[in-house]
């Protein structure tokens, strides 16, 4: 009620020259901004009419608004734009409004020093969006054009990386000022209503004159800026949005999801859906200089990326004994001599199966990935590891002759080791080495990490599963000559790893997630499901994917 009197008042005791009533308020937008030539090139700087000396802390400990500092190589990207309330005061649209003086150079020492200022956020703007670029070329290398949101995480990436190099264009530039500073000049222009206009300064007011026809007025009661102030009160019925491409979207409570945009003082940003309470919800993209992350939300919540599975992708398997130990007996093929010596084919029960290594083919990804395949599932089996220990006393007795043929095939392979919280690191590791035959393996070895929360309480904590996986890592690096891989659930990703000390996240991960989603974390491979088919093997088999295209899948593995 207070603004609503105050405003009342001024209308009330205002009158034009010509003794005419006031007609309305207007809307005066005042454009400002400085620009500095820099050897052919030009700097704007925007200041929100604040000097910089006033910059820091009232003597009573309140926070001061800080001066919007912008600065940037094109004008329109560096305005400072102020609106106010206008009076139209005449027959003849003369419009006064108040006016805040201005200097209108800005040299020496101030510029110096607002130079500087503008050179430190200008780089710690060009790092953040170079972290930024890097996590959208990893995304790139780890996706294709089949992968859901692609394309408009593709096109964020050019716009990132023509901001990163206009930030970068602008900090050469603002270095080169900084030598020879010279002076910015101001540069104002006034709207009002939208439309261009004159001006002239009497007594510390601004008068607007329009160069043309008379202002039309609009009336006070329409004046969305006096509106709002009127109702402080009262709850917004309806809200706006704006989403990617610029366009408005008008919001009312009743709707369920909401398009717009989100952007963080650290410089992360979401593009997407919301709920109600203004949290990511539905589809989004998501990028910080960790992770780009695309897909669905929930709550504020990212859920993951739902995958769909192509021929394009690179699949694998890993096997233990149970692909050779059947729980239920199964009909067997064999051929056997008679008892004239001939050749025949016969058919018996048997809990101990081969696999016939020259039929692999995967025909079923198994669980919750077989809904979201594209055509018919007929993948190659692109790489295969094979389980050789656990813990210090456990061997797998098929290893060998698995992997003698595994390596016939041609297919690449690698041993993995089960780790048990009972044995030290590197007890483990002496024992995988003495057994896994590294030298004839093609690709980087893997340890699995499953542990329950009892398993870690008991061997000490977190902190000693670490210290004691980091041993096993270290110390099969250097008998193998590869760096090992890590395979863990998204849970202990969550609860644990992302504790664990910078050494042990520097390897790479190998994600168990059975869901819909690919997991999100930076990984290697993630395993569908444990319920897929191959062609040539008996019963289950884990299904895995490399997080990649063939390229990359090759330059991994070092092939030319």
């Amino acid at each position: 009620m207070l603004v609503v009197t105050v405003v009342s008042a001024s209308i009330g005791l205002w009158r034009g020259r010509s003794g005419s009533p006031l007609h309305s308020l207007v809307r005066v937008e005042a454009q400002s901004v400085y620009a500095l030539s820099v050897d052919g090139d030009t700097l704007y700087f925007a200041r929100h009419d604040q000097p910089a000396r006033h910059l820091g802390r009232h003597t009573d400990g309140r926070d001061t608004l800080l001066v919007d500092w912008r600065y940037s190589c094109f004008r329109d990207s560096a305005l400072a734009i102020r609106t106010i309330k206008g009076l139209c005061i005449d027959e003849f649209a003369r419009i006064m409004a108040p006016s805040s003086p201005v200097d209108d150079t800005i040299q020496g020492r101030e510029l110096a020093t607002m130079l500087r200022t503008a050179l430190r956020a200008k780089q710690s703007e060009a790092e953040r969006l170079q972290h930024q670029v890097n996590e959208l070329e990893y995304y790139a290398r780890t996706h294709s054009a089949v992968d859901d949101g692609y394309n408009q995480v593709m096109a964020f990436y050019d716009s990132h990386r023509r901001r990163l190099a206009t930030a970068r264009r602008t900090a050469g530039i603002i270095e080169r000022a900084i030598r020879n500073p010279g002076r910015a000049l101001k540069e104002v222009s006034f709207r009002v209503n939208g439309k261009p206009v004159s001006v002239d300064y009497q007594r510390g007011m601004l008068v607007y004159l329009h160069p043309s026809t008379p202002q039309v007025p609009i009336p006070v009661a329409d004046a969305p800026f006096l509106w709002d102030a009127m109702r402080p009160w009262q709850q917004p019925t309806a809200f706006w949005a704006v989403d990617s491409m610029g366009d408005r979207y008008r919001l009312s409570p009743s709707d369920t999801l909401w398009h717009g945009q989100q952007f963080a003082i650290n410089g992360s940003y979401y593009v997407g859906t919301f709920n109600r309470h203004l949290q990511p919800h539905g589809i989004g993209l998501h990028i910080d200089g960790k992770m780009v992350k695309y897909g669905s939300w929930a709550k504020g919540r990212f859920m993951g990326e739902t995958m769909l599975y192509t021929p394009q992708r690179i699949y694998g398997i890993d096997i233990s004994r149970y692909q050779h130990e059947l729980h239920k007996p199964v009909r067997q093929q064999v051929r056997i001599k008679n008892r004239r010596g001939r050749w025949v084919t016969k058919y018996r029960l048997s809990s101990h199966v081969d696999i016939d290594w020259k039929r692999l083919r995967i025909t079923h990804l198994g669980g919750k990935a077989q809904h979201h395949v594209q055509g018919e599932v007929d993948y190659p089996v692109s790489f295969i590891f094979i389980k050789s220990t656990q813990g210090t006393t456990i061997r797998n007795k098929y290893y060998p002759t698995d992997l003698s043929s595994a390596l016939r095939t041609g297919i690449p392979v690698a041993p993995y080791h089960f780790f048990s919280t009972l044995r030290t690191g590197k007890a483990q590791a002496d024992f995988f080495i003495r057994h896994a035959r590294l030298s004839q393996t093609t690709m980087p070895p893997m340890l699995d990490v499953e542990p329950s929360e009892t398993e870690i309480r008991k061997m000490g904590g977190e902190a000693v599963l670490h210290r004691e996986v980091l041993a096993w890592l270290r110390r099969v690096e250097k008998a193998s000559g590869r760096r090992p891989i890590l395979y863990v659930s998204q849970t202990f990703i969550d609860r644990h790893l992302r504790n664990a000390p910078a050494e042990l996240l520097s390897y790479d991960v190998w994600i168990a997630r059975y869901s819909e989603y690919r997991p999100y974390v930076k990984l290697l491979f993630w395993q569908l499901s444990p319920y897929g088919r191959v062609k040539g093997i008996h019963g289950d088999v884990d299904i895995n994917v490399f997080n990649g295209n063939s390229e990359e899948f090759a330059k991994w593995l070092g092939k030319p």
